[in-house]
């Protein structure tokens, strides 16, 4: 893999017309998002939360189609170990398949109605499902997985309505769920691993949660832009009421001692032990898929359709980029390691997550249309004076030297065509003739 990406929250994320080639999504939270027309190459979705997703028209590659389900599949879970994969939706059965050769083993049966949610254990031996049957089953998979086995289940709880999600905590003796009508539970696993219910939220107008790595703190955030910190052992709650936009994401800190808030044009650090603001981030006509804080808890990523960056977690109110200087593109280079921003006669090439590297590329007239060759080595644009074009050019980034450069004919040439590398391009013009240069 080229890119490691593991463990991060891509939840709800939307790919559209694009490829995807050498990233790992190891232990990423991939629920509910929507690729349409995505091509995905040497791809490793290992342990990745796939469950409730909208894939039209994606092709993999290198791997074979697993068919078996006749009915919609709306949960998908691979085992951390990388031996499994369990599969399940509309038709009340588990389906595994071997996660090497993408097999189908066995069918796992017990559910009484559709299964909407599926997670392992971090050792794989255990698996549990949420079903509309109101009920979270428990599977030991503590044995030689073949199509012979004899797979056991155990209901964990029995609920009054349908279970649509569960997770399990990074200690493993939490297991979180939630049902259809919004209502939040934490059952305590460590002691047997059926205990009675350590907290039930049952208000109204829930819109999400995210738990506390380190502390006993759930965080909920609802529609009215509320939010609930909650310690299910002491009961003690307290309600943050300084966000005025809905909520979208929230992300705790590896410490667990912040907490990221985003709604749709700003993100706010909350210091959970001093109940205080400490940052806040805006970012205008920037839709943020993801919020992710470094394991050291200095620095907290953003992600954003195409291109990822960095900011200081301790740092005083950042006024929106926009209001100093607009960018009007983004775009991202096939390695994955440079960004290309684009801005009013100028473009500025950045290194994406280091931020060490940067370049200042000036211009008379307004660049437009950047796009980075496929060895990431060349930068095209077209020049334009208002809306008519007057140049094209290829850069070599390193150098930050003109390779090529060719005066637009308005009145002859239509569009132009260029290969993945540069080398050859191809103009089309206005009385239906080509020339190839």
């Amino acid at each position: 893999m080229n890119i490691y990406l593991g463990s991060q929250n891509f939840n709800s994320i939307q790919l559209k017309n694009t490829n995807i080639s050498g990233l790992s999504f190891f232990d990423c939270d991939l629920a509910n998002s929507k690729f349409l027309n995505v091509e995905i190459n040497s791809c490793n979705f290992n342990f990745a939360d796939l469950s409730n997703v909208e894939w039209i028209n994606v092709r993999c590659k290198e791997k074979p189609f697993l068919k078996a389900h006749i009915k919609k599949v709306i949960a998908i879970q691979f085992s951390p170990n990388g031996q499994l994969i369990a599969s399940a939706g509309e038709e009340n059965v588990i389906k595994l398949w071997n996660a090497d050769s993408y097999q189908f083993i066995l069918n796992l049966e017990g559910h009484a109605g559709q299964i909407n949610t599926l997670q392992f254990t971090k050792d794989s031996l255990k698996l549990f499902s949420g079903s509309d049957d109101c009920t979270i089953r428990q599977w030991d998979l503590n044995q030689e997985i073949n199509p012979k086995s004899t797979i056991k289940s155990e209901i964990v709880d029995q609920f009054q309505d349908e279970i649509l999600k569960v997770q399990i905590s990074k200690d493993t003796n939490k297991l979180y769920a939630l049902d259809k009508k919004e209502c939040f539970y934490i059952l305590n696993l460590s002691i047997l691993w059926f205990d009675d219910f350590v907290l039930t939220m049952q208000k109204s107008s829930f819109n999400l949660f995210c738990l506390n790595p380190k502390q006993t703190i759930v965080a909920i955030a609802y529609d009215n832009s509320e939010i609930e910190l909650i310690d299910y052992e002491t009961k003690s709650s307290k309600v943050i009421d300084t966000v005025k936009d809905q909520i979208y994401k929230m992300e705790f800190s590896e410490d667990g001692n912040y907490l990221a808030i985003a709604t749709n044009s700003s993100t706010f650090i909350l210091d959970i032990n001093k109940n205080k603001m400490i940052s806040e981030f805006q970012f205008a006509d920037i839709e943020l898929s993801t919020i992710l804080f470094d394991l050291e808890s200095n620095d907290i990523i953003f992600s954003a359709n195409e291109f990822i960056f960095l900011r200081k977690i301790h740092q005083p109110k950042i006024e929106c980029q926009e209001k100093k200087e607009k960018c009007f593109d983004i775009v991202i280079s096939p390695n994955g390691k440079l960004a290309a921003l684009l801005f009013e006669k100028k473009i500025i090439i950045k290194e994406v997550l280091s931020q060490n590297f940067e370049r200042l590329i000036p211009f008379d007239l307004q660049p437009n249309q950047i796009k980075f060759s496929e060895d990431s080595n060349k930068l095209s644009y077209f020049l334009n004076e208002q809306e008519t074009i007057k140049h094209f050019q290829i850069i070599d980034i390193k150098q930050l030297q003109i390779i090529y450069e060719i005066s637009w004919n308005y009145n002859q040439w239509k569009s132009l065509v260029i290969s993945q590398n540069f080398e050859k391009l191809k103009m089309k013009f206005h009385y239906l003739m080509e020339q190839l240069y």
